[in-house]
């Protein structure tokens, strides 16, 4: 995490979420936490995982920086296992200011549902019967409630209401002290920010102040036009939230397709240098066969009906006769298993010469392959017109 706000609902939460946008920060508000991180927030409240898990499920969308409910309440989890993240706490003028604007805030959210539409909300939320992200939200909302704002051990019914709340006023009602008693923690969540971050890497912060002091400690230069008043403005949020989400679609989306993209280029590369290794597995089997099969020729050059003509000469007094042909064998033998139509596995043949004689510059074995050819390793002997000498073997 870069930044991470520990400031309260109903301290202009949404005001510094806008602004923090307008720095170029990406921030995971209320609806953005529904949306991408109720999954990961249950997960980490009831015990599944760690708060590394959740933030490394923030960077996974981009998110900088968390906004409002339930980041803002384990704010110290977040900033212990983020050492270089910097804290931002929105303020109000006092408790009392902020405690009227959330009671506010509250009536109206109720009111807005209407009777008997708040009890009937109250009893699908119950069973359960909305979105698995809302429901999501609501054990949220029910865990972090009871640990974090309402000094009681028996849990505080009001999402959803007791089945006997039949309107929102009885509700209100219902929660007026329950509201009233966490003024308190409000105050306790101040003196706890300031007490464990540095005041180098922290900014409590009242709106009213203005960008100064928000651009100041992030680096940033100044807007040159007046903060965006957002609070209590739900249609507006709700205007951003889809045009942040249709953003982070189509992010997701062309995401998606590049991961896809360089899939296919490692999958194309690997697919080439297999084919690559089977044409050159092919090319050496190929020229092995080309070598087997110039051998083949070269020793088969031994092999004759009855007499093996020899071309040759006798070199006299340092001078080279003119060439002829002689019958300069005495004797051709074979290997038991010579086969000369094909197979030279054990393909030998020797020639007994009748007397010595010396290769020289025009006189040069006959029928050979090429010179250039390696035929190291070959199962195969060649044994032509050499100067040897040999006794006849029984």
């Amino acid at each position: 995490m870069e930044i991470i706000c520990a400031g309260f609902s109903k301290t202009s939460s949404k005001s510094c979420s806008s602004c923090l946008r307008t720095l170029g920060y990406k921030v995971a508000d209320y609806f953005e936490t529904c949306q991408f991180l109720s999954d990961i927030w249950l997960d980490y409240l009831e015990g599944r995982c760690s708060i590394h898990k959740v933030i490394d499920e923030y960077k996974k969308y981009g998110f900088q920086a968390n906004q409002d409910f339930p980041g803002n309440m384990y704010w110290e989890e977040l900033y212990h296992a983020s050492p270089n993240a910097k804290v931002i706490i929105t303020i109000r003028d006092n408790a009392e200011v902020w405690h009227q604007s959330q009671f506010n805030f509250m009536r109206q959210e109720f009111q807005r549902l209407g009777n008997p539409g708040f009890w009937l909300y109250q009893r699908f939320t119950n069973f359960g019967w909305t979105s698995p992200r809302m429901n999501n939200i609501r054990k949220i909302f029910q865990i972090v409630s009871n640990e974090k704002f309402f000094r009681t051990n028996e849990p505080v019914k009001w999402s959803p209401a007791d089945w006997k709340m039949f309107t929102w006023q009885q509700q209100l009602e219902y929660m007026k002290p329950y509201w009233e008693a966490e003024k308190d923690k409000y105050e306790a969540q101040i003196r706890r920010v300031k007490k464990v971050v540095p005041e180098d890497r922290l900014l409590v912060w009242n709106i009213k102040e203005g960008w100064e002091p928000l651009c100041k400690f992030l680096g940033k230069p100044v807007p040159d036009f007046p903060i965006p008043e957002t609070e209590g403005k739900p249609e507006m949020d709700q205007e951003l939230f889809n045009h942040e989400t249709e953003l982070m679609e189509k992010e997701q989306e062309i995401k998606a397709l590049q991961d896809q993209k360089d899939q296919l280029i490692k999958q194309r590369q690997a697919d080439a240098e297999v084919e690559a290794i089977v044409i050159s597995e092919q090319i050496d089997e190929l020229l092995k066969k080309k070598k087997e099969i110039e051998a083949q020729a070269a020793a088969s050059c031994a092999y004759g009906k009855e007499v093996v003509g020899l071309i040759a000469s006798d070199e006299i007094n340092g001078k080279i006769e003119e060439f002829e042909t002689r019958n300069f064998a005495r004797g051709v033998y074979f290997h038991k298993d010579f086969k000369p139509e094909g197979n030279f596995m054990d393909d030998v043949a020797m020639i007994e010469l009748e007397r010595d004689f010396q290769l020289t510059e025009k006189l040069q074995p006959a029928c050979l392959p090429e010179t250039d050819v390696d035929y190291t390793g070959m199962q195969c002997f060649i044994a032509l017109v050499f100067r040897l000498l040999l006794e006849k073997q029984e």
